[in-house]
């Protein structure tokens, strides 16, 4: 248990130096790239149906941007929103996801 955990913290923080790394190399962000990269995510994770939308993924840091992505780039009202979570059998572990918008 004890080396499982080490290296569980082992993997946080070499995550934590890579992400930093790729803020360096990215630099700022614009408009643009949010609206592209929104529609890439949209187009690979979206659900695309019934005249509804939808985004499937378990990274809150994924759903975080798209849920801004629609409200700010799409337009899509905050009330038309709706969250669900799927837990399918044999999962033990349940992550907590928050938002903060």
């Amino acid at each position: 248990m004890i080396a499982a955990e080490n290296k569980r913290k082992a993997r946080i923080e070499r995550t934590k130096r890579i992400r930093e790394l790729a803020k360096k190399d990215v630099g700022k962000i614009s408009k643009r790239d949010k609206f592209i990269a929104g529609v890439a995510l949209y187009v690979a994770e979206g659900e695309k149906n019934d005249g509804k939308g939808g985004f499937a993924n378990s990274d809150p840091i994924l759903i975080k941007f798209m849920m801004e992505w629609f409200i700010k780039v799409v337009k899509v009202p905050l009330f038309r929103l709706r969250g669900a979570i799927w837990l399918h059998e044999g999962l033990r572990r349940l992550a907590r996801i928050t938002s903060t918008i």
